[in-house]
């Protein structure tokens, strides 16, 4: 599925997680992975405080689950993103406590890859190219790591679209 195709499900998407969700009792197994992709779903929709308002009640209600890092992982993630989207200068500084904080967390590679969409769609090529070339170091065998190749390169040429150097696109 491409990209488009799950941001254009995505209201769908949410409807159906919340009804999931709903349907769970709060000591099942399932919830907080429900609970998590309710919060997915807010994200995708650009619903950050509402993303975020879950995973609080996650950490809230169960503490000492495997799901708390998920969670807090998600909180930091959501508050970059919603910096990101407000084109607010304070994302590159929790973008690096998010680094800094989550360093070996195994889901950081698809983190760094939402975060680095969010500024293309902010217009902020350069930076969503530094988060792309963050992403090819390191591990390879990471599935994150082709898509944040091709995502340096169309930022790079993004960049260079967007600040009318329009010889230089063509040959990058």
């Amino acid at each position: 599925m491409v990209a488009a195709e799950v941001f254009a499900d995505a209201p769908a998407k949410l409807e159906e997680a919340k009804s999931q969700t709903q349907k769970l009792p709060a000591d099942s197994p399932n919830s907080l992975e429900a609970l998590s992709s309710t919060a997915m779903q807010y994200e995708l929709t650009d619903k950050y405080d509402d993303a975020k308002g879950i995973y609080q009640q996650m950490l809230k209600t169960h503490p000492d689950n495997s799901w708390v890092s998920k969670a807090k992982l998600g909180i930091a993630r959501t508050e970059v993103l919603s910096l990101i989207m407000a084109k607010d200068s304070r994302a590159k500084e929790a973008f690096d406590k998010l680094l800094a904080d989550f360093t070996s967390h195994p889901d950081l590679p698809e983190t760094l890859y939402y975060v680095a969409r969010r500024y293309e769609w902010a217009d902020k090529y350069a930076d969503a190219e530094n988060v792309y070339q963050q992403m090819t170091h390191g591990n390879h065998d990471n599935p994150y790591t082709a898509k944040a190749e091709l995502g340096a390169a169309r930022a790079d040429v993004l960049s260079l679209i967007f600040s009318k150097n329009y010889d230089q696109a063509k040959k990058n």
